[in-house]
């Protein structure tokens, strides 16, 4: 154990499964007592460090003492399984657990590395330090972002408080039984007011605060004299970030007239299976199948081109492949692929009629040019015939003011109109050519 657990233990606030703190507690005093100082943790670090599996070995031949690692592996196809287990806390601890910074590293390794196709979190944990969740379900989601690959939950006998917040940060969890624990969503402060103990110790303290630093530690302090008011805005705002990270992760939880799980309820994996806390139960195997899953579909795709699909065609494609489903009824995996399929298919159909319509747009305005040039040759023509009629007239009044005479000039032939469209030049002159006189 370092300083640093103690010091979470002591002042940090917790997202944990309450049965568990006691645990924590008998920590701190076996470190106070001095009976951990000498203990050899070399196995117990070992045993929670990342490790790499191949996608096709058994579940049983998983050896998490293997020297591959995320950062080194050179098979094709792998999967990173990274444990998450015990107390949560952002920094590594001696005494066995790796902190969320060590965590996100071996995401990072995992993303980076070519022959890694996912990651697995094997999870089983009551929770842990809030600051440490928060870490790292921001790196979660910065994996997801930068690598796009699937990260998968995989839990063990508990995924509680902190533990489930960052399950639900991943895109699938499953859980190894039915009676795993999952949830207890929610936030809380332990107080511990050492002055008696200290006292029956013989040591005598008095906290003195500068002037200026009247607010210093005044949620803790009015909390040990009785007004909780100032601790329980601060909870709050941890416990609101919380729940939002939960309901991002999982938007479809479900409450039923008994049970909230975004209260703090714990609760059985073949409960949680009806609330949408978790997606199936199963062994490694399964979270295996997940992550191969998603690898070859899901994230197949890069988003941009996923968000071509419309939402009518996929609404669509959707309904026509599920068309016996009544409510209630599950998905299975092969209409799961169907529906892939399905909609990769549509997606070839609206590209081929994007180019259709893009010729046919074309065409139109082709069209619409060449109505524009025969409306200006109409216009021309119509002057020329004008002007034509003009003469005419004139002419024949000539000869009705002088009866049995000839014109002493002729009417004027009509030059051929110049229109800037070739296309109508010879139809206006043709239509021009019947005024003509010799």
């Amino acid at each position: 154990m370092s300083y640093s657990l103690l010091s979470y233990i002591y002042n940090s606030v917790w997202f944990l499964e309450e049965s568990s703190q006691d645990g924590l507690y008998e920590i701190a005093k076996n470190f106070r007592n001095g009976n951990l100082a000498k203990m050899d943790f070399s196995e117990e670090r070992a045993r929670h460090r990342a490790f790499v599996i191949s996608a096709n070995a058994l579940p049983e031949l998983v050896d998490e003492n293997s020297t591959v690692t995320p950062g080194n592996a050179s098979q094709e196809h792998s999967i990173a399984v990274i444990p998450i287990m015990g107390a949560i806390t952002l920094q590594d601890q001696r005494c066995g657990p790796a902190g969320t910074l060590s965590m996100k590293q071996s995401l990072e390794d995992a993303g980076n590395n070519p022959n890694i196709d996912s990651v697995i979190l094997s999870i089983d944990s009551p929770g842990g330090e809030a600051h440490a969740m928060f870490d790292l379900t921001n790196g979660i989601n910065e994996f997801k972002e930068k690598f796009n690959k699937p990260i998968v939950a995989y839990v063990g006998a508990m995924a509680a408080s902190a533990a489930y917040g960052i399950a639900a940060s991943c895109d699938k969890i499953i859980c190894s039984d039915q009676n795993s624990i999952v949830g207890s969503i929610g936030s809380y402060v332990t107080l511990l007011d050492k002055k008696k103990s200290m006292e029956a110790d013989g040591i005598f303290s008095e906290e003195i605060y500068a002037a200026d630093s009247s607010e210093k530690n005044l949620d803790i302090r009015s909390a040990l004299a009785g007004d909780k008011k100032p601790i329980l805005a601060t909870l709050k705002v941890y416990n609101d970030r919380f729940t939002s990270i939960v309901m991002t992760g999982r938007p479809g939880i479900i409450t039923t007239q008994t049970t909230n799980p975004l209260k703090g309820a714990t609760i059985f994996a073949i409960d949680a299976l009806g609330m949408n806390l978790i997606d199936e139960i199963g062994n490694m195997s399964l979270a295996k199948k997940h992550c191969q899953q998603l690898s070859t579909s899901n994230y197949s795709l890069k988003k941009d081109d996923m968000t071509k699909i419309s939402f009518k065609s996929t609404m669509l494609a959707i309904g026509s492949i599920f068309t016996t489903k009544v409510d209630g009824d599950e998905i299975t995996e092969a209409e799961v692929l169907q529906l892939e399929t399905t909609l990769g298919e549509r997606q070839v159909t609206i590209d081929n009629l994007n180019i259709i319509v893009s010729d046919k747009e074309t065409e139109i305005v082709n069209l619409n040019k060449r109505v524009a040039d025969l409306v200006t040759g109409s216009n021309t023509l119509q002057s020329a015939l004008t002007a034509t009629e003009t003469k005419r007239d004139a002419y024949l009044a000539e000869l009705n003011l002088r009866p049995g005479t000839t014109p002493t000039t002729p009417v004027v032939a009509v030059d051929p109109i110049a229109v800037t469209n070739t296309i109508v030049v010879d139809e206006i002159n043709e239509e021009a050519k019947k005024y003509r006189t010799s």
